[in-house]
């Protein structure tokens, strides 16, 4: 009985043996799917943030393109008024000469 207890006992240990290795095998390949799907993730997400970060520079470009038109238009507005005001003390001058002359 002890050689037949024996190679039960030696039986189950290897039954349990191939049990815990299929078990750690399934692990070892869910964790390897799992990080191949996040090595894919991660590719995505890079590729996403350089996109958006390209898109957030054109975006900086573009507000520095319309700050110096705005301060060009602005400038120009400035000139365009002082031309006005000149305009307007010239006219009042020859109105005020035209009137001293009577």
């Amino acid at each position: 009985m002890d050689g037949e207890g024996g190679l039960a006992i030696s039986n189950a240990v290897t039954v349990s043996a191939a049990a815990d290795f299929a078990r750690l095998e399934a692990s070892v390949s869910a964790l390897a799917k799992e990080h191949r799907r996040l090595r894919r993730e991660n590719v995505s997400l890079r590729e996403s943030l350089e996109a958006r970060t390209r898109r957030m520079r054109e975006l900086e470009a573009e507000i520095r393109d319309l700050n110096q038109r705005r301060q060009d238009v602005a400038k120009r507005l400035d000139e365009l008024i002082h031309r006005v005001e000149q305009l307007d003390a010239q006219l009042e001058a020859g109105a005020a000469r035209a009137g001293a002359k009577r």
